[in-house]
């Protein structure tokens, strides 16, 4: 069976008492806003899952152009990408910039060692840019995490709706039950529970460094989800600027 939105809710207010009630506002406010912080938390970078992954084969490369829009109206952010030239070989693309932009260049000398997101226009396109194009490549495995998918009801669930599996349950109960605390202001409890979500969210994740982790983990004990994302948005353009 679905595990639903209103169940995250139910669990929580049987914790929480009647003294936080979730949906009392309209629109099922603050349980709606809390579940979707949550989700795009959890779908958002360096956090990368099967479950919400996909790829596009529509980019065919020409030599010496830089730019190619891609028509992929649920692009989230780059995961990997590789070409594959007139001959059937793989050649990856190493270095991928999500935030960062590189610069234009008409190289027909070069294969590609790098790709950015240079733009994205929601819900229509994509479009990536490559430093250098030295040759046409048939085809093109562009792998990326689709954008977050947010809750409009509380009777949709968190896998068909979201894209969180049911295993990821006690990360994303935990995170919500976190933040209903936070928004009532008892601190000392949502620090608890956001603490056990965090634990096994990077316990489940794969692809980050110990450090990450541990960043990671101590910006949970004192911010929200939405501060802790903005920190590792900044984080991640950081790191890409120093490559």
């Amino acid at each position: 069976m679905a595990y639903t939105l209103n169940q995250t809710i139910l669990w929580s207010q049987s914790i929480l008492g009647s003294y936080i009630p979730l949906t009392a506002q309209t629109g099922n406010e603050p349980a709606t806003t809390i579940g979707n912080m949550v989700v795009v938390f959890v779908n958002s970078p360096p956090f990368t899952w099967a479950t919400n992954r996909a790829e596009d084969t529509s980019l065919t490369t020409v030599a010496g152009q830089s730019d190619y829009q891609l028509s992929i109206a649920n692009f989230g952010f780059l995961e990997k990408l590789s070409l594959i030239d007139g001959g059937g070989k793989y050649w990856d693309v190493p270095r991928i910039y999500n935030t960062t932009a590189i610069n234009k260049n008409t190289d027909q000398t070069k294969r590609p060692d790098a790709v950015s997101v240079s733009l994205i226009n929601p819900g229509t396109s994509v479009t990536l840019r490559f430093p250098s194009m030295d040759a046409i490549y048939t085809s093109c495995i562009t792998t990326y995490q689709k954008a977050p998918v947010l809750f409009s009801a509380t009777s949709q669930d968190w896998f068909t709706q979201c894209n969180l599996p049911q295993s990821q349950m006690h990360i994303y109960n935990n995170l919500f039950l976190g933040e209903a605390f936070q928004t009532n202001g008892d601190e000392q409890s949502a620090a608890i529970y956001r603490r056990r979500g965090m634990a096994a969210l990077l316990a489940t994740a794969e692809g980050l460094t110990e450090m990450q982790k541990s960043m990671i983990f101590a910006q949970a004990m004192f911010s929200d989800l939405q501060t802790i994302a903005a920190n590792l948005r900044t984080q991640a353009a950081a790191q890409a600027r120093t490559i």
